[in-house]
């Protein structure tokens, strides 16, 4: 059991690696480790969500990017 969660955890890291190295890539030699940084952080939340949009995109649902609205709370 402890393989598989491992094995799991690892192919989540790696899927999260890759959402994230478009981001890095464009922005690795025209801007500094700062705001590289920065880049990244910024689009962790996004990357980190990629088993949703898969599953979803497998089911043939089209996932819808969040957005917040005006309303009360």
């Amino acid at each position: 059991m402890g393989r598989l969660i491992s094995l799991l955890l690892l192919v989540y890291v790696i899927g999260i690696g890759v959402q994230l190295a478009p981001t890095v890539q464009e922005a690795w030699d025209r801007e500094t480790a700062e705001q590289v940084f920065a880049r990244v952080m910024d689009e962790l939340p996004h990357a980190a969500a990629w088993p949703v949009r898969t599953f979803d995109s497998i089911r043939g649902k089209p996932s819808e990017p969040a957005t917040t609205t005006g309303g009360t709370y």
